[in-house]
């Protein structure tokens, strides 16, 4: 007789939960872009951040009330949970697109990098300051302005990595959440862009674009060699490990 414990059972409904959030994620980055008082912002890159008492408790989420039963509207970042709390300011800043239409669940898109007028804005605080001077929206505007889901077809491969600027501390001691791979970046020409003079270019790129091809090896779906010429299309380079026989 084989004994389950509980703490495996949790783990393993813990790591569905990280697949179906993988799945909506990449999902939604392939289908929509947002309209915004007539702004379209394209998506580039997120991250993925969701609490549900009993069932999926992460603790690197805000939980501010509007981050709950929210669904399709804005969430500027605050030190508390509550919406009166002031928006957080200097580089500190950032926005989030609600997905939760359930009171008890808090989930949203942590807004890394988006595109507007085909110009590429790498950063949570930068976004937030780009659609708001784009939309000519205040805060309390943009939280409260109707969003459009605009239906879009990308070809793109998505890649995913884990969350940055996590802390092991944050996560209250469960590693699955400091380890969950749950931002996601677009593929396509904006992940060229490296300029440091324009400061473009996602953070750790390296790793997201080898965490992908890697894997393609894995199930086969990618020969070394076509990972190699992958990586030097999309990335500019190859990294050594690719390399090697």
């Amino acid at each position: 007789m084989i004994i389950v414990s509980d703490s495996y059972i949790q783990e393993n409904l813990m790591q569905e939960k990280i697949k179906e959030l993988q799945t909506k994620a990449v999902s939604f980055l392939k289908s929509y872009s947002l309209l915004v008082n007539g702004i379209n912002l394209s998506l580039k890159e997120i991250e993925v951040y969701y609490h549900e008492k009993g069932v999926f408790e992460d603790y690197t989420v805000h939980r501010n009330e509007l981050q709950a039963n929210n669904r399709f509207h804005f969430y500027v970042h605050r030190n508390g949970k509550s919406k009166d709390y002031k928006p957080k300011g200097g580089k500190r800043g950032g926005c989030d697109f609600v997905l939760s239409d359930k009171q008890d669940v808090y989930y949203t898109f942590l807004i890394r990098s988006i595109v507007i007028d085909n110009e590429l804005i790498v950063g949570p605080n930068n976004s937030l300051k780009a659609i708001l001077s784009k939309t000519g929206l205040t805060y309390s505007e943009l939280e409260v302005a109707k969003v459009e889901l605009v239906p879009t077809t990308t070809p793109h491969d998505i890649f995913t990595t884990h969350r940055i600027g996590l802390s092991q501390s944050e996560t209250e001691g469960d590693a699955i959440f400091y380890k969950a791979e749950l931002r996601f970046i677009v593929c396509d020409e904006y992940f060229k862009q490296t300029d440091k003079n324009s400061k473009c270019g996602y953070k750790l790129r390296t790793k997201a674009i080898d965490n992908f091809l890697s894997r393609q090896i894995n199930i086969n779906k990618m020969s070394r060699e076509e990972a190699a010429e992958y990586s030097k299309k999309w990335y500019g380079a190859i990294s050594d490990w690719l390399k090697k026989d």
